[in-house]
């Protein structure tokens, strides 16, 4: 698990801070679209209960960053697939100025993940 959150959590922001300039755009049509806002809630829900029923670790290392990442997810398509209309209001947060910043926290953090999957032996 740390594997894969922290290989996304590297290319995902990375990918959004190289294309600062279309992000408004991208997200605009993104949250315009309701069927596409409620889809990604179902595959952002799945892979959250995925994550939570298979690593439901409260311990005190590392490892449970993978569960409030899981929780987060969870929580994240529980609100897309409850609520998608108000995902217009909330996709203009993410194009702001300091989002640049939370993206180099989300780097530093997959860094980390990816550092610790990788080089740990199974262990999440």
């Amino acid at each position: 698990m740390a594997k894969v959150f922290g290989l996304y959590l590297v290319i995902a922001p990375t990918a959004a801070l190289l294309n600062r300039r279309h992000l408004p755009r991208i997200m605009e049509e993104f949250s315009r679209s309701l069927g596409l806002v409620f889809l990604s809630g179902i595959y952002t829900l799945i892979l959250g209960l995925l994550v939570v029923v298979s690593h439901n670790l409260w311990t005190s290392d590392w490892r449970v960053i993978i569960t409030i990442l899981g929780w987060t997810t969870l929580s994240k398509g529980v609100f897309l697939i409850l609520l998608p209309q108000r995902i217009s209001q909330a996709a203009s947060i993410s194009t702001k100025p300091w989002w640049g910043i939370v993206y180099l926290i989300f780097i530093a953090l997959g860094t980390y993940l990816v550092y610790e999957g990788f080089s740990s032996q199974g262990t999440a």
